[in-house]
């Protein structure tokens, strides 16, 4: 087969492909997504950041501070690793775009049970869960916009992996390392918008709003490549272990102090863990042309 002959082959199979899944041609990346060129990646803080965090954790927290405390204390110094590019969701899915997911591949919808909820010490009653519930396959209209939530950590793969499939590559859950690279940039910030600790931008428990909000709902607070939502709003997953069966939380959610979505903030979870306060988003990598 000519090459010519190859490639309209290949188009039209896209093509059907777009009609009836929503795929695009091989080599292309999806709508929703930006690029994060290749560069640094920083994890750790030095003490003039934890210094100004103990600050902020005074203010919101005052005497209840000593576990965020404990966290901080913990945080190594700053170093970097060199990372390649990769592309991101600008957003972290949402509750529309999720059931789009449950009605083309018949996975359940996002729920946890009375008993397994009591079981992960949570912190808060079943009520909370129970505002999420879905009704006849379709979640809250009023929360479609939202986040995602009560998603754990192999539903947020097999997610990636249908979204990347259906967009003629692969999908997957960021590493920490370019989950750090997409908040913090080049210069590795504390926060994605910069160094500034200003809980007016981020939907964190400074806030009051005690849920969560529709995706893109502070747009002043993009990263340098142009992701939002990398601080607050709900954790999000990735799929760097921190042990067999636990791997790494980023970005803060409604409920924890702005201290907490700090780029530096590692949180370890059980890989099985439902929680109304995580959700998730992925990196894409197109399939090569031939």
């Amino acid at each position: 087969m000519t090459s010519w002959m190859s490639c309209v082959v290949r188009t039209a199979f896209a093509l059907v492909a777009s009609v009836m899944g929503g795929c695009v041609v091989a080599g292309t990346t999806p709508a929703g997504t930006v690029e994060v060129p290749a560069g640094p990646s920083w994890s750790g803080s030095s003490i003039e950041a934890r210094a100004l965090a103990v600050e902020g954790l005074s203010a919101a927290y005052g005497e209840d501070a000593t576990s965020a405390l404990m966290k901080l204390r913990a945080e190594p110094s700053p170093r970097s690793v060199k990372i390649d590019g990769f592309h991101m969701m600008t957003h972290p899915v949402t509750q529309a775009e999720y059931a789009r997911f449950t009605r083309g591949t018949g996975a359940a919808e996002p729920w946890v049970a009375p008993a397994r909820w009591e079981a992960q010490n949570t912190g808060f009653p079943y009520a909370t869960v129970e505002r999420f519930a879905w009704t006849g396959g379709q979640p809250p209209q009023a929360r479609r916009h939202h986040p995602v939530v009560l998603v754990d950590r192999f539903e947020a793969e097999r997610y990636c992996q249908w979204w990347g499939t259906n967009h003629g590559g692969v999908g997957r859950l960021p590493t920490e390392a370019q989950w750090n690279r997409a908040a913090g940039g080049d210069e590795g910030t504390a926060f994605p918008w910069g160094n500034a600790h200003d809980p007016t931008l981020a939907n964190t428990w400074e806030t009051g709003v005690g849920d969560t909000t529709p995706v893109g709902a502070s747009p002043e607070a993009v990263s340098a490549f142009g992701v939002h939502d990398l601080a607050g709003n709900v954790f999000e997953w990735t799929r760097t272990r921190t042990g067999a069966a636990h791997s790494v939380l980023k970005g803060g959610s409604w409920s924890t102090s702005l201290v907490e979505a700090r780029t530096s903030s590692r949180h370890p979870a059980p890989d099985d863990l439902r929680h109304v306060t995580v959700g998730f988003r992925c990196v894409f990598e197109p399939h090569e042309a031939d």
